[in-house]
C-alpha cells in the first residue's frame, strides 16, 4: 500500500506492467475525482471489474484525464453508458474518439464507466501452447505472424491474442464455433490448429484467460512467424 498520493503517482509513472488492487484503485480515484466532480460515484462489481458513475455535465478534458488514469492503474473501460438531458441512456462499446465527440456534441447528464481488469496473472510457458486460425488466414499469418486484434464483442478490450494449452480444448472450441455458425446460418469455416513453441522467448509475456478457466491464455505481443507451425491432426 502506497503512503501517499504522490508516491502512487511516482509508481505508476515509472511504467505500468501489472495492475493494481482494485481496492487500492478505487481509494486513489475516489480521492482524485471526488474533487474534480460534483457527483462521483464508484463501486466494485467483482474482483476485477467496478464500475463507475459520474452524474454531471463531464468535460472532454475530464473524461480523457479519467480514462488516463484508469489506464495507469491497471484497468481498461470496456463498456459506456451515456444519459442526456431527455434521460435517454445509449450504451456503447468503449472507443474513445466516439465516446469523446459525443460528450462534446450531446447534452450529457451522466456517464457510467465499467472498468475491467488489464493485466492478469502471467503464465510462463515451457511446452507448445496451440492457437485456431480460419484457413484463409494462413498465408498473411506465416508472411508476419499473429498480432493482436479486438475481438468481436459486445464490450472493448485491449487488443490480445488468444491460445489454448492442449489440442482437446482447441477442438471443443471449433466445434462450438461450428455449432455458432450453423445456428446463425453461416457458411462453416475451415479452421486450423497452430502448433506454437515459444518457449526460449524471454521477451513475450502469456497472462492467464479468466474466461476460459481450464487451459486459456493471452498476450498483447506480437508472435514471430518463426515460431508458429500447423499442428497436424
Amino acid at each position: 500500500m502506497y503512503k501517499n498520493i504522490k508516491e502512487f503517482e511516482k509508481a505508476i509513472n515509472e511504467g505500468l506492467i501489472r495492475t493494481y488492487n482494485i481496492s487500492t484503485t478505487i481509494h486513489i480515484l475516489n480521492m482524485w475525482y471526488n474533487e474534480l466532480t460534483k457527483d462521483f460515484k464508484i463501486e466494485i462489481l467483482d474482483n476485477d471489474t467496478f464500475e463507475i458513475i459520474i452524474k454531471d455535465k463531464i468535460t472532454t478534458k475530464l473524461f480523457e484525464l479519467l480514462i488516463k488514469d484508469i489506464n495507469n492503474m491497471g484497468y481498461f473501460p470496456s463498456l459506456v453508458y451515456l444519459e442526456n438531458e431527455n434521460n435517454n441512456i445509449n450504451r456503447f462499446k468503449y472507443d474513445f474518439d466516439n465516446i469523446n465527440n459525443i460528450l462534446m456534441s450531446k447534452n450529457i447528464i451522466q456517464i457510467k464507466l465499467i472498468c475491467e481488469k488489464k493485466f492478469d496473472d502471467i503464465v510462463k510457458i515451457t511446452q507448445p501452447i496451440y492457437h485456431i486460425c480460419k484457413q484463409q488466414n494462413i498465408e498473411k499469418i506465416f508472411k508476419i505472424g499473429l498480432c493482436p486484434k479486438t475481438k468481436n464483442r459486445v464490450s472493448s478490450h485491449p487488443d490480445r491474442i488468444y491460445f489454448c494449452l492442449n489440442i482437446e480444448k482447441c477442438i471443443d472450441l471449433i466445434e462450438k464455433f461450428d455449432l455458432n455458425d450453423l445456428i446463425q446460418k453461416k457458411p462453416l469455416q475451415n479452421y486450423i490448429i497452430l502448433e506454437i513453441n515459444i518457449s526460449k522467448s524471454k521477451n513475450i509475456i502469456f497472462r492467464k484467460d479468466p474466461n476460459m478457466i481450464d487451459g486459456g491464455l493471452y498476450t498483447y505481443d506480437n508472435i514471430p512467424s518463426e515460431y508458429i507451425k500447423i499442428k497436424k491432426q
